[in-house]
């Protein structure tokens, strides 16, 4: 492991500490009129100005039921920092990978957005998803925080040979590596 990439896990490490809850004495002293941290519009600014990758689209919805806020899908980003420790997203048979986020980005969705862009064919998405096993894409989950993607473990019971192929791919491609578990 080189310096860069263990810096890289360190950073994303330290990140988890942070919350943007107030504390008691926060709060104490926001009833009083001072001022300890920055407002939280700004923070969400600073922390999406970490993702990288191409901005895809948005997701509105959590199955079919809509979102608060809209959340942004990006495709092949250059590192994980800002991403979710569970993050969820489909690495499509060119090796391409499309990542949500934050948690709120379900499979079903990203995978309704992608046929909508034309990544992937809508009938391999609508009705079929978690009921057959798609040559097209699979879907994927960050194990933990880790620079480590992994399939959908509630998505698939069988892990055929083209899965095994997006797999080696995709390694050749991004800084984080896709493993079977």
């Amino acid at each position: 492991m080189n310096l860069s990439n263990l810096i890289r896990i360190i950073n994303e490490e330290i990140q988890q500490w942070y919350d943007d809850e107030p504390s008691i004495a926060d709060k104490y002293y926001q009833n009083k009129g001072i001022i300890t941290s920055p407002p939280k519009p700004q923070y969400q600014q600073n922390q999406k100005q970490k993702l990288s990758g191409e901005l895809v689209g948005y997701v509105t919805k959590a199955w079919t039921t809509p979102l608060k806020q809209p959340v942004a899908i990006y495709k092949n980003p250059d590192n994980l920092i800002g991403f979710p420790n569970t993050a969820r997203g489909v690495l499509v048979s060119d090796g391409n990978v499309y990542i949500g986020e934050t948690e709120e980005a379900l499979h079903y969705n990203i995978l309704e957005l992608l046929a909508k862009e034309g990544v992937i064919p809508y009938d391999s998405v609508v009705p079929n998803y978690g009921q057959t096993l798609p040559e097209e894409y699979i879907t994927v989950v960050r194990m933990m925080g880790a620079n480590r993607f992994t399939q959908s473990p509630d998505a698939y019971e069988e892990f055929p040979e083209y899965y095994i192929q997006m797999f080696e791919l995709a390694n050749t491609m991004h800084p984080y590596k896709f493993v079977e578990i």
